[in-house]
């Protein structure tokens, strides 16, 4: 850093812009000659001016007047070249980026020198509030080694000069003192006289004097592993109790776990939510749902879970899933050999005591139709909404409109028993809709083309012809069908406007995005597969005739997060062959926690959601 010079008729001070004053930044206001500028910190009061007899008095404002600047009150003396607050000479004056400077004098001085410091480069100058050109009037504003002069105005009231830097930083909290200029009220403090030094020889001999404590800082120590990390990596892991135990034994081995960390805890981990759970015959179901919320997660209303039942090759499974999939699935009914019929449902129902909750439903159409009390199979009237006709193909496409269904009545259009849930609670199932109009889409292309062989070989290795050919496909393969860019290439321009409708309606409806213009997607959606020739289903006449009865977020309440809890409880399943009760129950629910908030580099799984 170099110096610049600047000569003046009268000695100047510097000041703030009155942008500061105006925000209100100053410690207190002060006026001088119709100018307000900020006063001095105590004790360079307002009086303390004019009791100065030094040619100079520059004052830096404090940290209080400014939570954005950072500032040192002190008194600079040009006719001693003496700074009292760092009592020691000084030839040049630094400044501080945002601090303010005022300055008096009674009498003229011609000719004054001020020497200023600045880091790099003059930023800005100002005279009188004016801005001076940089450019115009300091054309070696970057080039310290060459000195600029400016001639100053007779009447000076003030001046400012901000460099490119900040040169010096003062923190601004209470536990940090800062800068104070000594002055008559704080003195320079003078060491004591009579102070008795400690003498290491005159303590006595028979003295016990602690040893000192020295801390480890050593930055190479092991992490030592808590209990609730240790629970958090037996869920990532998914270990089984004894495997659980066992990692546990060896980390103890190796001086790895914290104090208090117990391996033993996870013999008896179950116990904490098994309780909420009873069995009966083969039957194992929650028998205080809201006790096992509120355990889990501290909060639980029932509007925000929606109730999902489906079956699989073991048992039938009833498990509440939150709406907006941000919190893990929970189980409140397990059902072991027991298959989807009417009175499955309606025990299902009782057991859980579902009129006390009354949850939305969600569920593939045939839990639907169980629930609603319709017949099964390929009915004439499979609507629970309308009086649809499967039959009349003639008119699918073209009647939109069709008699709703009020107040059913077992044994008229296919209904068969009373309904168990309200009509209106049902929740459209997304996902297998999208696997219906997709299989609607493969039986409509003929065999020998070219789309239909493409999908043969790409997945003859995962996929029976049969298969192909019935459109029998699962999600993550339609997926991957859609990111495949060669197999637009096969299709027919009749069949690639139905491909792309059908694509677009997956990406803009049934998912979490709907589009604006979803009415005009789903209607371009219905003339591209007319056009195509495929058969019109159940699941495309809900987009045909009932649009207004999906929810406004498909991927928020999709039945695809009940397919995933699928997989998840097959784990326990398997570990608990032939004991199937609370005990695995409760062994789930376990892993459903998260005992601690740290944040791990690598977690299990992206979709992985716990309580906290």
């Amino acid at each position: 850093m170099a110096c610049r010079t600047v000569y003046f008729v009268i000695f100047c001070g510097l000041c703030v812009l009155k942008n500061s004053l105006v925000n209100g930044k100053c410690f207190k206001k002060f006026g001088k000659e119709g100018k307000s500028f900020c006063a001095c910190d105590q004790p360079m009061n307002n009086s303390s001016f004019a009791s100065l007899k030094s040619v100079e008095a520059l004052v830096l404002c404090s940290m209080r007047c400014s939570q954005t600047a950072t500032c040192v009150a002190y008194n600079f003396f040009t006719g001693s070249n003496q700074c009292q607050l760092f009592n020691q000479t000084l030839k040049k004056f630094s400044l501080v980026v945002g601090c303010q400077y005022f300055s008096q004098k009674s009498e003229t001085q011609s000719n004054k020198n001020l020497s200023i410091t600045a880091d790099d480069q003059l930023i800005e100058f100002y005279i009188n509030g004016n801005n001076i050109s940089i450019s115009q009037n300091f054309p070696h504003a970057k080039e310290w080694e060459i000195s600029d002069t400016y001639k100053l105005p007779n009447r000076l009231h003030d001046i400012l000069r901000k460099p490119k830097h900040q040169l010096c930083t003062y923190p601004n909290c209470s536990s940090a003192i800062k800068p104070v200029p000594h002055s008559v009220e704080y003195p320079v403090p003078t060491p004591p006289t009579d102070t008795v030094l400690y003498n290491k020889e005159e303590q006595s001999g028979d003295e016990k004097v602690d040893v000192e404590y020295k801390p480890d800082y050593d930055k190479d120590k092991p992490h030592m592993i808590t209990q609730g990390e240790l629970s958090d990596l037996v869920r990532d892991l998914e270990l089984t109790k004894n495997k659980a135990e066992l990692l546990g034994s060896r980390l103890q081995q190796w001086n790895l776990l914290d104090r208090g960390t117990k391996i033993s805890h996870f013999r008896d981990r179950h116990t904490e939510f098994a309780k909420f759970y009873n069995k009966e015959d083969n039957i194992c179901y929650c028998v205080d749902i809201a006790g096992l919320m509120t355990k889990l997660d501290d909060e639980y209303d029932p509007v925000d879970w929606r109730l999902f039942i489906d079956s699989s090759k073991v048992s039938l499974k009833a498990v509440l899933l939150h709406n907006g999939n941000v919190k893990p699935s929970i189980p409140v009914a397990h059902a072991v050999g027991m298959k989807e019929t009417y009175e499955s449902m309606k025990t299902l129902l009782k057991v859980i005591k579902y009129t006390d909750h009354n949850w939305n439903i969600s569920g593939d159409l045939k839990v639907v139709a169980l629930l609603l009390g319709m017949q099964l199979g390929y009915t004439k009237h499979m609507c629970f909404l309308c009086l649809w006709s499967s039959r009349d193909d003639a008119n699918h496409y073209l009647v939109k409109d069709w008699p709703a269904r009020i107040d059913p009545v077992p044994g008229q259009f296919n209904i068969l028993h009373e309904s168990l849930v309200n009509p209106d609670k049902i929740f459209l199932p997304p996902l297998h809709i999208k696997l219906g109009i997709f299989k609607n889409f493969v039986k409509a292309l003929p065999t020998d083309s070219k789309g239909f062989i493409y999908l043969k070989d790409k997945f003859k290795t995962t996929l029976t012809n049969a298969k192909i050919a019935a459109g029998v496909f699962t999600g993550p393969q339609i997926r991957e069908v859609i990111r495949d860019p060669n197999f637009k290439l096969q299709l027919e321009p009749v069949e690639l406007l139905a491909w792309e409708a059908f694509v677009a309606l997956v990406q803009n409806f049934l998912g979490n995005h709907r589009s604006e213009d979803y009415v005009n997607l789903v209607e371009n959606f219905i003339m591209a597969y007319q056009n195509m020739g495929c058969r019109m289903s159940l699941k495309i006449h809900f987009l045909h005739s009932h649009l207004s009865f999906f929810p406004a977020n498909l991927g928020a309440v999709s039945d695809e997060q009940g397919e995933r809890f699928h997989q998840e409880i097959s784990v326990m399943e398997h570990r608990y062959q032939g004991r199937f009760d609370s005990n695995m129950m409760g062994d789930f629910c376990w892993f459903l926690q998260r005992e601690s908030e740290s944040q791990y580099k690598r977690k299990r799984s992206l979709s992985t959601n716990y309580f906290y």
